[in-house]
């Protein structure tokens, strides 16, 4: 079985899109999908579930709040007791600080002190019925509350139960809008998996890198088209003893094919055949790779170009680029004769390899 190296490029991208965008419960493409599938069924459910909470809630209503109000009575006749014990506690001091004044008429400092606390004992006295008010009126409130609550669950059942799962209905609503803001990928990924799971069938001497990519400091002057090549992105590097195929998977309509847009993969292929090629049989910056010598002299890594057509096939032919569908892919590979050895193909895949992960 071939051996692969690096998730499909599509799939690095979606996975990139999803934790940028802080969607952490989907984590593959079987995931997107039943998301879509059911996400009718997931917005039905949150607001079947949250009826169930407001109903809970409105029990739990009725049984706290006549509580609450059977608890007020007696929460006031603890408070005045326990105002009129601090009064009585003030009194027993300043009498007891009188008393002892008798010998010491001339102690400022027991003067100040009977003053303050006669000045307490007016004030508690005074605003003793406020004191009761306030410290009930966090009861008063809480109840109040309650029982507002209550009405309002009573009266509009349907918007207290949207007004709770508001906000999980939002996300879902934002999770929708994203992953449908990348059908594009989502089914790129499908193309590009199907191509990988077709190469998987090929022989344990073939390797397949996804998602092989380079960046270059400097451009690379391409004189067949006249222009400079800054980076190359390739779907699918396969390299086995018959060469090296650059791959680059359309999962496209028939529609699409037929359109003047279909030129742009040829363009973009050729493209990475170029780098690809100066990077195995002549050099780019300071890569380089050597085959084993041959005695009739410098041998060359042929590369080779295919568009892999997952949706459909393609009646175009284009010079240098082959267009097969995927059930065609593995056939077509297979006709071409070994010219490498083993080691040579192991070394050229440890070689991509370190290139692009940026070793070399």
């Amino acid at each position: 079985m071939c051996t692969i190296y690096n998730p499909v490029g599509c799939l690095r991208e979606l996975n990139s899109y999803l934790q940028q965008h802080h969607i952490n419960d989907i984590k593959s493409l079987d995931e997107i999908f039943e998301f879509h599938k059911n996400y009718e069924t997931y917005r039905l459910k949150i607001i079947s579930d949250h009826k169930h909470l407001i109903e809970d809630e409105k029990n739990q209503l009725d049984l706290l709040i006549p509580k609450l109000q059977a608890s007020i009575e007696p929460n006031k006749q603890s408070i005045e007791k326990r105002l009129l014990e601090e009064i009585l506690h003030l009194e027993r001091r300043y009498e007891l600080l009188s008393e002892a004044g008798k010998s010491f008429i001339s102690s400022i400092g027991a003067s100040f002190k009977k003053w303050r606390l006669k000045s307490r004992i007016k004030k508690n006295k005074e605003n003793f019925d406020q004191k009761v008010s306030d410290w009930l009126q966090t009861l008063h409130e809480q109840l109040n509350s309650k029982i507002d609550r209550q009405r309002f669950i009573e009266t509009q059942f349907e918007a207290a139960v949207q007004q709770e799962c508001s906000s999980l209905l939002v996300e879902q609503a934002r999770k929708k809008r994203l992953l449908d803001g990348v059908n594009k990928t989502v089914y790129g990924a499908l193309g590009e998996l199907s191509v990988v799971k077709e190469l998987q069938t090929l022989s344990d001497d073939s390797f397949v890198i996804n998602d092989f990519r380079m960046f270059f400091d400097k451009s690379i002057y391409d004189h067949r088209n006249n222009e400079y090549i800054n980076s190359i992105q390739v779907d699918h590097l396969l390299i086995n003893r018959s060469g090296v195929f650059v791959i680059e998977t359309k999962n496209w309509s028939k529609l699409s094919t037929e359109r003047m847009d279909f030129f742009s993969p040829v363009r973009q292929i050729k493209r990475a055949n170029f780098i690809v090629y100066k990077l195995l049989n002549g050099s780019v910056g300071n890569y380089s790779f050597n085959l084993a010598k041959h005695h009739w002299g410098k041998r060359n890594i042929p590369v080779r170009n295919i568009i892999a057509m997952t949706n459909s096939n393609s009646k175009e032919t284009f010079e240098h680029v082959k267009i097969l569908g995927i059930n065609r892919l593995v056939g077509y590979i297979s006709y071409f004769e070994p010219t490498l050895s083993p080691v040579e193909v192991n070394g050229i895949v440890d070689y991509l390899l370190k290139i692009g992960s940026g070793q070399l």
